[in-house]
């Protein structure tokens, strides 16, 4: 009796270091990280890894003397950064930016669109790093007082985005 006690419980103990740790191809699964899977991004998701922020240069007057013609710039910059820890590959996005009362986006400027000159249209690809800024010249003409000029809040519509987002492990 004492030796069939004996041999099951050491059966027991011997089954029971076989079935810890083992998940088929010798390997312990739970010490092999998994690999983060990339996420694809879309204009409903972008604002959750990236930040827009935008801002204005201080407005000022230029004069062309030689036409005796007068008119106000400033510039609206762009800021983006990533908000959670991970990478970018291939990131392209594009924005629209209404620009405020008065201003227009000058001919020579980037963003500029011959079929709406009151809209920037901001075409950009983010890095790995997800930190990207640029400047977009605006332009208005000295018919308004600078008290008309003074910039309101940026209105800006993500029109498109590709790319994807792995985090960290």
């Amino acid at each position: 009796m004492k030796r069939c006690v004996s041999i099951i419980l050491a059966l027991i103990f011997v089954l029971s270091f076989a079935s810890c740790g083992s998940n088929g191809n010798g390997t312990n699964s739970s010490n092999t990280p998994k690999e983060p899977t990339p996420i694809e991004l879309t204009v409903d998701n972008i604002k959750d890894y990236v930040a827009f922020e935008f801002d204005y240069d201080e407005v000022k007057k230029e004069t062309v003397s030689y036409f005796n013609y007068s008119y106000y710039l400033t510039a609206l910059n762009l800021n983006a950064y990533t908000t959670v820890d991970g990478s970018f590959s291939n990131l392209q996005v594009q924005i629209e930016v209404t620009a405020p009362f008065s201003f227009t986006v000058p001919k020579d400027s980037k963003g500029y669109d011959s079929k709406n000159d009151e809209i920037i249209y901001c075409s950009f690809r983010i890095p790995s790093s997800g930190d990207y800024s640029a400047s977009y010249k605006l332009r208005a003409d000295y018919s308004y007082s600078s008290m008309d000029l003074k910039p309101q809040r940026v209105q800006y519509t993500i029109t498109s985005v590709s790319g994807t987002f792995t985090p960290n492990k």
